[in-house]
């Protein structure tokens, strides 16, 4: 998984990863966004935003998808 933070430690990144994939393999909605309201008033609340992308494709591939009819 890409990342855009700071930080070299991996679990974060690592569980986040687990939890959508998992997400999608069961065919739960994974795209939209949700805000996680924090019952201590010196902790910060969190709006977390998933968005689906493109997958990545290598210079020296060519993916042409097609349809297989039955």
């Amino acid at each position: 998984m890409e990342t855009d933070n700071n930080t070299d430690d991996r679990s974060f990144e690592d569980e986040l990863e687990r939890i959508v994939l998992a997400a999608f393999a069961r065919g739960d909605p994974v795209e939209g966004q949700w805000t996680i309201d924090v019952p201590v008033s010196s902790a910060p609340d969190w709006t977390i935003t998933v968005e689906k992308r493109s997958p990545k494709t290598h210079s020296n591939q060519n993916h042409d998808p097609t349809l297989l009819d039955d």
